[in-house]
């Protein structure tokens, strides 16, 4: 089995070191990421874990977190295809009630509610994935689009995503 494990805070890898333990030692494969902040990377480090250094923690701005610097590429082209995603997957049981993507400084919400999902990348990427030209997983496993929600979402958002892909 591959298990995608995302370390954002220092405690995290802490009480994720046995799991990641167990299930390397169990012969899974098992890709740690995480996050510049409060030491976690230290921490991964200190205790031998191997991991990818992605981002980096950004607080509680709104959209900060993942996004490059400026979005590059076709802008329209992003805004187009996020649109027919979400029009498209908006319904699905357990989507959220409110996407965000956001590349560069700009950002487009789609719904409204408390439930939130955040992806940001750059133009080119975000409209090959939301368009399912590229697997929205094999994507943010390579950190070529960054999420920002719970694991719950993941999943959801990664079968929205094979809908689009498959169905769309």
């Amino acid at each position: 089995m591959r298990v995608w494990i995302d370390l954002t805070n220092s405690p995290h890898v802490l009480v994720m070191r046995p799991v990641i333990e167990i299930l390397r030692a169990d012969g899974h494969e098992v890709r740690v990421t995480a996050r510049d902040f409060a030491q976690t990377l230290q921490l991964l480090d200190r205790f031998a874990i191997d991991h990818t250094a992605i981002g980096r923690h950004r607080g509680e701005r709104r959209g900060a977190a993942g996004r490059p610097a400026r979005c590059r590429g076709g802008a329209a082209g992003w805004r187009d295809a996020a649109r027919r995603f979400w029009e498209f997957t908006s319904a699905g049981t357990g989507m959220p009630r409110q996407l965000v993507i956001a590349c560069g400084e700009e950002e487009l919400v789609l719904g409204a509610g408390s439930s939130r999902y955040f992806i940001g990348g750059d133009a080119e990427k975000l409209s090959r994935v939301l368009t399912g030209t590229d697997v929205f997983l094999d994507e943010v496993y390579a950190g070529s689009i960054a999420v920002r929600g719970t694991m719950t979402q993941l999943s959801v958002m990664a079968g929205a995503a094979m809908k689009v892909r498959f169905h769309g």
